[in-house]
């Protein structure tokens, strides 16, 4: 996931800051903004596929195609605001001006995504230029929040021996796990498995059961096909590309980079070393 290039903001020039945070901060919370591209081609090119990395442009140091730019100018002038209004306003994604492009057309993923509160007097006035990145190179970069897996949790309840139990030690049971996989049925006086995908093999649970003599009455385990587990992919993006997407693009760097293990392999194979 991490070599999946997305765009971010990576230079910051302040003319004009009179804002309680300093140039640092407010640069640092603009670099975390996310951004969707699109590409002004009619080539059914990505957005991001369009953005040129910098060190690859044939320019001398920025230009449309590597270097999309956006300004903001903005005073906050408290004769212009009514009496319902705060003292203070907030300054937005919104408010990002992007300079007209060429080739690439930029979008705040979020335009409410906050940058800084201006009291009244107070301005702010920078350029922004936006460059093509990944992930391992700074996290700003990445196009997921989380990207997690586990194996798909089963969770199986021995009704023979659960019979056995008190009441009480049936509301331990379902009070002992943190992901809330069990649930008390209050009428029917027994517990059930209420939700086996949100299992996170804790093994309190199983610790609780032990510590009653009761281990007979559970097992937790994986889903199976045949002899391979089956495994849950959880994937959250910031927003720049679809999930689906990026997860798409992720396998296909993976695998040109096996194939640039493969080749050398084969000729050397194929030379007898």
């Amino acid at each position: 996931m991490s070599d999946v290039p997305t765009a971010a903001i990576e230079e910051v020039e302040f003319y004009d800051n009179t804002s309680c945070l300093s140039a640092e901060f407010i640069a640092q919370r603009l670099g975390l903004i996310p951004f969707k591209l699109f590409s002004k081609n009619q080539d059914g090119m990505e957005g991001i596929d369009a953005l040129v990395y910098a060190p690859h442009c044939t320019c001398a140091s920025s230009c449309e195609r590597c270097a999309p730019s956006l300004t903001l100018d903005v005073t906050h002038d408290e004769a212009s605001m009514n009496i319902t209004q705060s003292t203070t306003r907030v300054i937005t994604a919104n408010d990002l001006q992007f300079v007209e492009n060429e080739f690439i057309r930029v979008e705040a993923v979020d335009p409410k995504t906050p940058i800084v509160k201006l009291a009244p007097g107070q301005s702010l006035h920078f350029r922004a230029t936006i460059r093509k990145g990944r992930g391992e190179w700074h996290a700003k970069w990445s196009p997921v929040s989380k990207a997690v897996f586990k194996a798909m949790p089963s969770v199986t309840l021995n009704e023979e021996y659960l019979q056995d139990m008190s009441e009480e030690q049936r509301r331990g049971l379902s009070n002992s796990c943190c992901a809330r996989v069990f649930d008390y049925n209050d009428r029917a006086k027994r517990i059930e498995v209420r939700n086996a995908d949100s299992c996170v093999y804790c093994g309190d649970c199983m610790e609780y059961m032990s510590n009653i003599n009761f281990m007979q009455a559970i097992e937790v385990g994986e889903v199976k096909s045949g002899e391979h587990s089956i495994y849950v992919f959880d994937l959250e993006s910031v927003g720049q590309l679809s999930p689906i997407l990026i997860l798409k693009q992720a396998l296909n760097i993976l695998s040109k980079r096996l194939d640039d293990i493969k080749r050398p392999l084969q000729k050397s194979e194929r030379g007898g070393l």
